[in-house]
C-alpha cells in the first residue's frame, strides 16, 4: 500500500512539474534554440532546408522532454516523427552524427536546468525529483539510440545512391579536391559551360538541350527541383550554343 501511494505522489508531482515546465514553454523553446545553434556546423549553412527544420526538431523535442517528465519510467513515448526527418536530413546534408548527438545532449541539460528551477519552486519532494531526472536520461537513451539508426540508415541508403555519388563528387570537385573522376562518367578535358535549372524537370530538359546540341552531360540535383549541370564539347562552346541555350532558358526554369 505505502509503494502504491509513493507512486501515486510521484505522478502528482510530475502532473504539477510538467504542468509548470509547459507554462514556461516559450521561454524553455527559446533556450533551447540558443543551445542548439551554439553547436555550429559550417556546412548546413549550404543546406537552408535543414537549418529550418532545426526550427520545428527543437519543439518536437521539447514535448518529447515534457511527455518523459510527466510519464515516469515505465512508459514509451515514442519519438516525435519531426525527430527522425531531421535525423534524416541531416544524414543527406552531411552534418556529422556526433553534431546531431551533442545537440540532443544538450538540449537535455537546458531542460534538465528548467527542470530543477521548476522543482525548487514548486517544491517537489527530493525522492520525485530523482525520479523525473531517472525518466530523463531513460529518455534521453532511447532518443540518442533512434536518431543514430535513423541517420545511419539514411546515410547508408544515401550512399549506395549512384546519383547521391555523382553529386558528392561534384561537390568536392568544386571545392578544389582531387577524386576519380571516371566515376562521373563525363570528360572534363575538354569545354565546358555550365548552368543552373530550376523545376521538377529540369534535369530532362538540360538534357534534352544537350542532345539536341550534340554535348556531352553531367547533370546532378543537389535538392528537389534544382539541377546543375555543365555541357561540354572537344569542339568548344559556340556563339551559336551560347544563343541555343540562351533561346532555351523559359524551359530550363520551369516550375
Amino acid at each position: 500500500m505505502a509503494m502504491f501511494q509513493d507512486s501515486s505522489l510521484h505522478a502528482v508531482f510530475r502532473a504539477e512539474l510538467a504542468a509548470g515546465l509547459s507554462a514556461s514553454r516559450p521561454e524553455i523553446e527559446q533556450a533551447l534554440a540558443a543551445r542548439v545553434r551554439a553547436i555550429p556546423d559550417n556546412s548546413e549553412m549550404a543546406h537552408p532546408e535543414y537549418v529550418e527544420g532545426l526550427r520545428m526538431a527543437v519543439a518536437a523535442g521539447l514535448d518529447y522532454g515534457l511527455a518523459a517528465v510527466k510519464s515516469g519510467e515505465n512508459d514509451a513515448v515514442p519519438i516525435p516523427p519531426p525527430l527522425y526527418a531531421q535525423a534524416r536530413m541531416a544524414a543527406g546534408a552531411k552534418i556529422g552524427l556526433d553534431i546531431v548527438l551533442r545537440r540532443y545532449v544538450a538540449g537535455n541539460s537546458v531542460l534538465t536546468d528548467f527542470i530543477f528551477q521548476e522543482a525548487t519552486t514548486g517544491l517537489v519532494p527530493g525522492a520525485s525529483l530523482r525520479e523525473v531526472l531517472r525518466s530523463q536520461t531513460m529518455f534521453l537513451d532511447r532518443l540518442i539510440a533512434g536518431i543514430s539508426d535513423e541517420y545511419t540508415r539514411e546515410a547508408a541508403r544515401l550512399s549506395s545512391s549512384p546519383g547521391r555519388q555523382e553529386l558528392e563528387g561534384v561537390r568536392r570537385l568544386l571545392a578544389g579536391e582531387l577524386i576519380d573522376v571516371s566515376r562521373l562518367n563525363y570528360e572534363l578535358d575538354a569545354s565546358h559551360v555550365g548552368l543552373i535549372a530550376k523545376g521538377l524537370r529540369s534535369g530532362d530538359a538540360l538534357r534534352g538541350l544537350a542532345a539536341e546540341m550534340d554535348k556531352r552531360i553531367l547533370a546532378v540535383h543537389p535538392e528537389e527541383g534544382i539541377t546543375w549541370a555543365w555541357l561540354g564539347s572537344r569542339d568548344g562552346i559556340t556563339s551559336t550554343d551560347l544563343a541555343s541555350i540562351h533561346r532555351s532558358r523559359p524551359t530550363l526554369n520551369e516550375e
